[in-house]
């Protein structure tokens, strides 16, 4: 026996624990919310289980990608910036090896990233259906704050429906399907927004069981890969879908970070200093603007570098 078979012995296990936790966690929220005759799909269980086992290693792959681009930045930043553009060879080599290194880790992770990109929608179904049970049970000033964190939950719900075709990856990039997925994303969005007005009304209890039902369905049709079928047509009908704004947002995060990028050139920093600020810059502007999903916009911010 191999040393590295315990250990992956006990990985297997934790993961299992994990999983398993979810799944019960999920079981009991759904119960409070009076859907114990809805009994957990095989496919939403399979999904919480893989997103487990490849969440560590998608959270590697994030952190590669992110150091991979600030060390770009740094190097071309000292490269511009620099009384002497030609760095040293230990420099240039430093550079190579930390470059080819990161290279390789993002690589070998980016399956394991991919494989938990497609898990999100039922994570976050997942986690909107607790935080249902949660202002369900919860009375007074508390049902308040737990109303206040289940519509932060569905606004992230919200934007994972809209993605929901390209996170599965089911879809071609022209295919002439998207936009017929796009609208029914819409539509999706709009029956949740509909739903969600009713915790305003004096039943806020059938309004919290109504969207886990939601919820759950979504996580269900999502999992067994129906991306066109989410809810069903029949409860659609009618409502107008709502505009996904990812091209606005990617175009505000460009103006800000651009405009930081300038500001930093002309305070004539260090090098080190000034691509360390634009970096940070441009990863809490996607952080503000994409909140959990900032990470798929890195490249938004490679394109600026501190200038002279």
């Amino acid at each position: 026996m191999t040393i590295t078979e315990p250990i992956g012995r006990w990985r297997r296990n934790r993961v299992r624990r994990v999983a398993d936790k979810q799944i019960a966690e999920l079981r009991t929220s759904l119960d409070r919310l009076h859907f114990d005759w809805w009994p957990l799909p095989l496919a939403v269980r399979a999904t919480l289980r893989q997103r487990v086992g490849t969440a560590l290693w998608a959270t590697l792959h994030v952190v590669a990608v992110v150091f991979l681009i600030d060390t770009g930045l740094v190097y071309l930043a000292g490269a511009v910036l620099s009384d002497n553009p030609s760095p040293g060879p230990f420099a240039v080599v430093a550079f190579i090896v930390w470059a080819a290194f990161l290279s390789f880790v993002a690589g070998a992770t980016r399956e394991a990233y991919v494989r938990t990109r497609r898990c999100i929608v039922v994570m976050h179904c997942t986690e909107a259906i607790k935080a249902c049970a949660e202002a369900h049970r919860a009375g007074g000033s508390r049902r308040t704050e737990e109303l206040r964190t289940v519509s932060a939950s569905l606004r992230t719900v919200e934007e994972c429906v809209q993605r929901a075709y390209l996170l599965r990856g089911t879809v071609p990039r022209k295919s002439p399907r998207r936009g017929e997925l796009r609208r029914h994303a819409g539509q999706v969005v709009a029956k949740l927004r509909a739903a969600e007005s009713q915790l305003d009304t004096g039943a806020p209890g059938d309004a919290l069981e109504e969207l886990a039902g939601h919820m759950a369905t979504i996580a269900e049709q999502y999992a067994a890969g129906h991306v066109g079928a989410l809810l069903p047509a029949a409860s659609l009908t009618g409502l107008s879908p709502v505009r996904d704004r990812e091209l606005l947002r990617v175009g505000v995060s460009v103006v800000v970070i651009a405009g930081v990028a300038v500001a930093v050139s002309l305070l004539h920093l260090p090098e080190l200093a000034a691509a360390t600020m634009v970096s940070a810059a441009g990863i809490l502007t996607l952080l503000t603007v994409f909140k959990q999903r900032w990470h798929h916009y890195l490249p938004v911010a490679e394109f600026f570098k501190p200038g002279p």
